[in-house]
């Protein structure tokens, strides 16, 4: 079995309007030894925010 931990670093960089799919889609994985890294790099349009309050994936 191999217990390799895999990062996803997802930025956010005024892409606020895709964040959610962008998250769900690497939670939604078969693999289960993942972390997902989400980044502000610097963006304007309060994306951190928005993911931060994102509770479910529907």
């Amino acid at each position: 079995m191999n217990n390799n931990l895999i990062s996803v670093v997802i930025p956010i960089h005024n892409n606020r309007d895709t964040i959610k799919r962008a998250v769900c889609s690497a939670l939604s994985q078969s693999y289960s030894n993942s972390e997902i890294i989400v980044v502000d790099d610097g963006s304007t349009d309060n994306g951190l925010e928005f993911a931060e309050k994102q509770t479910a994936c529907t």
